[in-house]
């Protein structure tokens, strides 16, 4: 786990259709991992403190075959 310092940088911009205005962002100090979450990491996640699991699994269990890819569709406060 890496811990970021936070600040402040510039977003938005950027070609195409998406285009949004540049702005300034500030971000408070935050942690992230060096690697995603698998589907069945967060399963054990989920079973262990009754938290909801992503809207397309199979009750609290990720679809067959989905085990060791990275979860998606979790809240911000989950991630």
């Amino acid at each position: 786990m890496r811990r970021w310092s936070g600040g402040t940088c510039r977003v938005g911009g950027g070609p195409g259709v998406y285009v949004v205005p540049e702005r300034n962002a500030t971000l408070k100090p935050f942690y992230i991992d060096r690697r995603e979450v698998t589907n069945r990491q967060y399963a054990a996640f989920v079973q262990a403190t009754n938290r909801e699991a992503p809207s397309f699994w199979n009750g609290k269990a990720p679809p067959r075959g989905m085990e060791d890819i990275p979860v998606v569709a979790v809240s911000w406060e989950d991630a």
